[in-house]
């Protein structure tokens, strides 16, 4: 999945899950949502590098790179 695709699927997630509640979740909450998550797996990617420093694979930091991707894309959205 590209970092755009997951992007509207994070934003979408957002949104759907809040928009049946009491009061209506705008696009604009939805984003900060989805935000507030990724914010969260990079924060907790960034922990799990520097405490496995030395067995730092290439697959973190593929991941790490994908998820600021992302981070990018809602942003964009």
């Amino acid at each position: 999945m590209t970092p755009q695709e997951k992007a509207n699927e994070l934003v979408n997630q957002m949104y759907i899950v809040h928009s049946n509640s009491a009061s209506d979740i705008t696009y604009y909450f939805a984003k900060k949502c989805a935000l507030i998550a990724v914010d969260e797996l990079i924060s907790q990617m960034l922990c799990l590098m520097k405490l496995f420093n030395e067995d730092r694979s290439e697959f973190e930091a593929i991941e790490l790179y994908y998820l600021i991707e992302v981070k990018q894309e809602i942003e964009n959205l």
